[in-house]
């Protein structure tokens, strides 16, 4: 008999990592107010340029308050109609929002948000859009990139184009030190079984093993790939 098929793990709920930015945020706008007032005493010209600084963080601070409000509402509707009719109750709020602050970090939070979401709700399609986009709005956060990339790996392997989803999972591990290195070599773990390449399935699934002992997935891994 087969051995049951390990379902992927979940991204972290976004709207606990929205809260997060929400506070970075808010942090960001205090410092650019001392910034403001001091540069108030130099020169008129660099006034100009603390004033368009202070309007850009208050948009910022604006659309992190919306942006926290709305996936309180998402995660209200979540408990009472679950995932899919949540995306259709909150859909058309997280669509005009990103057409507020698309050009804003709060914007490019909200997306990364909003793609989850979209997965979660079976639309794969534009979580994979979203995830796609994601990657490119943070070239400069392994992390969040990892996260995105690991999203838009999921929905390939939910679509069944497994090599597209292996590339990606491939992409993540090249750093054993990345946060979500264990979980990306588990799934390509699986995904090499899907495609019938037990070789690399046995070796990935050693490496986690090794590379990662403390994680939630060794033992699993130690067990499948011997």
């Amino acid at each position: 008999m087969g051995k049951k098929r390990i379902s992927p793990k979940k991204l972290k709920q976004p709207d606990e990592f929205i809260s997060f930015s929400s506070k970075m945020l808010q942090l960001v706008v205090q410092h650019k107010r001392i910034a403001i007032a001091a540069a108030a005493v130099v020169t008129g010209v660099v006034v100009v340029a603390a004033l368009m600084s202070y309007s850009s963080a208050k948009t910022e601070n604006r659309g992190s308050f919306v942006l926290t409000q709305l996936m309180g509402r998402y995660r209200a509707a979540v408990k009472i109609e679950g995932p899919e009719k949540a995306y259709v109750t909150t859909r058309k709020e997280f669509h005009a929002f990103l057409d507020t602050y698309s050009g804003q970090a709060c914007g490019r939070f909200g997306r990364l948000a909003f793609a989850h979401i979209c997965y979660r709700a079976g639309k794969l399609d534009a979580a994979a859009s979203l995830y796609a986009q994601a990657m490119k709005d943070f070239p400069n956060s392994r992390m969040i990139k990892d996260m995105a990339a690991c999203g838009l790996g999921y929905c390939y392997e939910e679509k069944g184009e497994y090599k597209k989803a292996v590339g990606l999972f491939k992409s993540v591990v090249k750093d054993p030190g990345a946060v979500m290195a264990d979980e990306a070599m588990f799934t390509l773990g699986r995904l090499y079984g899907d495609l019938g390449e037990k070789g690399k399935r046995t070796e990935i699934l050693k490496r986690l093993a090794e590379q990662h002992p403390d994680s939630i997935y060794q033992k699993i891994a130690q067990e499948e790939g011997a």
